[in-house]
């Protein structure tokens, strides 16, 4: 089933170039909010980040979506062929509800995400760990997720 398959290498957005973590970018109605700010502006850039890569995708915005991506993610080397088998479709949509960092040290994070994922066949729920890393720029990027948990919605 195609959608088992999505949710398989599910989500990541992105952002057009590197992060003003200053300014959290106000976003269109569809998509998704951006985090509220908090008084570390490392965590702003990470949160932002995961919103930034789902906002990508809920947008058709492959660039922005790979400009989410640190340099040594996987989704990164599989490069677009990778964006079109998670973009799926122009319906699929991803909705951040929760996000909060578990660890955090000055190169990298492990962030737990709460998602909705809806596309023709439905809604998911879903439990997601993101691996996020500073990548050589030193800006904050996407290096990995997992689907921890997954469960239908309608």
């Amino acid at each position: 089933f195609a959608f088992g398959a999505l949710l398989l290498v599910n989500c990541l957005c992105g952002c057009p170039g590197p992060i003003n973590i200053k300014q959290i970018v106000e976003l269109s109605p569809s998509a998704t909010p951006s985090p509220t700010p908090s008084a570390d502006p490392d965590q702003v850039a990470i949160m932002k980040v995961i919103h930034d890569n789902a906002n990508a995708l809920n947008n058709d915005k492959q660039d922005n979506y790979l400009a989410t991506l640190h340099e040594d993610s996987p989704f990164l080397r599989e490069g677009t062929s990778f964006y079109t088998r998670l973009r799926h479709t122009y319906l699929t949509r991803y909705n951040i509800l929760e996000t909060k960092i578990q660890s955090q040290s000055a190169a990298d994070a492990s962030v737990s995400v709460k998602r909705r994922v809806t596309d023709y066949s439905g809604t998911v729920d879903q439990e997601v760990l993101y691996s996020i890393a500073k990548n050589q720029a030193n800006s904050w990027k996407i290096k990995d997720m997992v689907i921890q948990s997954s469960r239908n919605v309608s």
